[in-house]
């Protein structure tokens, strides 16, 4: 499939100021939309059990339920909108001011990139909570309260609309090419650009989360030995819960770096004119693939990993058939009256 994309030093390099014709592959098309259908069930999933589960209501819980959130919209909109854009031709609407908002915030992602910063910023939310909980236990007490963890969700968003803000303004409609343009005033504003989003939606989350998870192990570790001269089960059980936990968030970690950094630091020199590869590349459609599989990573880790989850999961299935079963005795009991009475 042929179409004309614009090409330039945007987040997955799907548009500029100069126009030019690059095909598509297939397989990155059916990758986008299979990645999107798996990242919605998955992450759906997770929001359901946490909601539903009594025993999955706590402030981890609760902000992980918000990383879900983020997953399943960046999902959704991997479906809805990277794939429309990536994959067909879709027409400008007639309107110059319907064209305008279609360049300025659905051509370009706009939705799409706060999502997947929100999600970025929702995991730092996670390993902070845990941080403060395992490492400084006082600390956690007096200041973590469902109300204040409900402020730090809002201010995810927040802050990631801010950090996306700049894109509807360096994206415009060009109405004597009747084309979606992309492009900065000039080159430094550009680069501050480039580095900033780089800084904060990438390398400062993870320096944070692993120096925070340094020191969370390091915690762990001392009191395993402290534990294990105290010989208590209730505290090697409390112990071990932990550990797992933790061992869950650290793959997110690792799945985020290693799926995030290819393209991330693509993205960085592009923003400084050094184009590592071409956009047209194996390696540049592959790594741009690997970093919108993060929102569906995240859901099977916690299916495969988090024992809690998996028994919360078979919770909820069990009521749905357990509703089903109980359905099909009302029919059947309802029928067999019917039938008596004849």
């Amino acid at each position: 499939m042929n179409k004309t994309i614009l090409l330039t030093t945007e987040r997955v390099g799907l548009s500029t100021a100069v126009a030019t014709t690059t095909e598509i592959s297939t397989w990155v098309l059916v990758f986008e939309v299979i990645l999107g259908i798996m990242g919605t069930f998955g992450n759906l999933i997770i929001c359901i059990v946490i909601i539903y589960v009594k025993t999955m209501h706590s402030l981890t819980n609760y902000l992980i339920l918000s990383l879900a959130v983020a997953d399943l919209l960046s999902s959704i909109l991997l479906i809805i909108n990277v794939f429309p854009v990536d994959g067909l031709d879709l027409e400008i609407p007639n309107s110059v001011i319907l064209a305008e908002i279609f360049c300025r915030t659905y051509n370009n992602l706009f939705f799409f990139w706060i999502c997947l910063t929100a999600s970025v910023f929702n995991l730092v939310c996670v390993t902070m909570e845990r941080f403060f909980a395992l490492v400084y236990p006082l600390f956690y007490e007096r200041y973590f309260t469902l109300k204040k963890v409900w402020i730090m969700v809002v201010a995810t968003w927040i802050v990631a609309f801010v950090q996306e803000i700049a894109a509807p303004f360096v994206s415009a409609y060009d109405p004597e090419t009747n084309q979606c343009v992309y492009g900065f005033k000039n080159t430094v504003s550009q680069r501050i650009n480039g580095l900033t989003i780089f800084l904060i939606s990438y390398l400062i989350p993870v320096i944070v989360m692993i120096i925070a998870y340094y020191k969370i192990c390091r915690t762990l570790k001392i009191d395993a030995e402290t534990s294990s001269q105290q010989a208590s089960t209730q505290v090697l059980s409390l112990l071990s819960a932990r550990k797992r936990v933790i061992s869950v968030l650290i793959m997110v970690l690792g799945a985020f770096c290693v799926l995030w950094t290819p393209n991330q630091l693509v993205y960085l020199f592009q923003n400084f004119d050094i184009f590592l590869f071409s956009v047209s590349s194996m390696e540049y459609r592959l790594f741009r693939l690997m970093a919108l599989s993060n929102s569906v990573v995240n859901s099977f880790i916690y299916g495969f990993k988090y024992k809690k989850f998996r028994k919360s999961v078979r919770i909820v299935f069990g009521r749905l058939c357990l509703n089903d079963v109980n359905s099909d005795e009302t029919k059947l009991t309802v029928i067999t009256s019917q039938l008596s009475q004849r």
